[in-house]
């Protein structure tokens, strides 16, 4: 994920490993799998 900072540089920033798996499990809760998307994580 890419987070702006306040002076408008744009830094990289990668959660740890829980967190992202984490989070894309809440998007596929949200998700009926017939509106799956593939994503790259």
């Amino acid at each position: 994920m890419c987070v702006e900072t306040v002076d408008g540089s744009i830094e990289r920033r990668v959660p740890p490993l829980h967190e992202r798996q984490t989070f894309f499990r809440k998007l596929e809760a949200l998700e009926s799998p017939e509106q799956k998307i593939p994503r790259i994580p």
